[in-house]
């Protein structure tokens, strides 16, 4: 799966790759038990996901990176370049890793407690 995942990132357009990425992001919302609020702003999503993980510094880190990638993507006239897009899935791919662990962990608990 995670190589079916780069490689699909890495066929896209650079600024399609993120915007990909995003998507995948806001499927964690509900699984972390973050609320993905309509009209939410990509950074404002990323500070929320970035506050489940406020031990990891590193991860804030790569929040506020993939969302300065999404912001010059969305908005600005220069596209991402192929490097940026490199570094973008590198940080996907050891994000997403996170991720999973953080909602097998709230699995876990809930089972552990109900």
């Amino acid at each position: 799966w995670v190589w079916a995942d780069s490689w699909q990132l890495r066929r896209a357009a650079p600024n399609q790759a993120i915007e990909k990425i995003f998507r995948r992001m806001y499927r964690f919302g509900p699984r972390l038990e973050l609320p993905v609020r309509q009209g939410s702003t990509p950074n404002e999503f990323s500070a929320n996901l970035g506050n489940e993980f406020s031990e990891l510094t590193p991860v804030k880190k790569e929040l506020c990176t993939l969302s300065d990638f999404h912001n010059r993507a969305a908005y600005s006239q220069n596209p991402l370049t192929s490097p940026e897009q490199n570094d973008a899935i590198k940080i996907w791919l050891h994000l997403r890793r996170r991720l999973l662990l953080a909602w097998l962990k709230k699995v876990v608990n809930k089972i552990r407690y109900n």
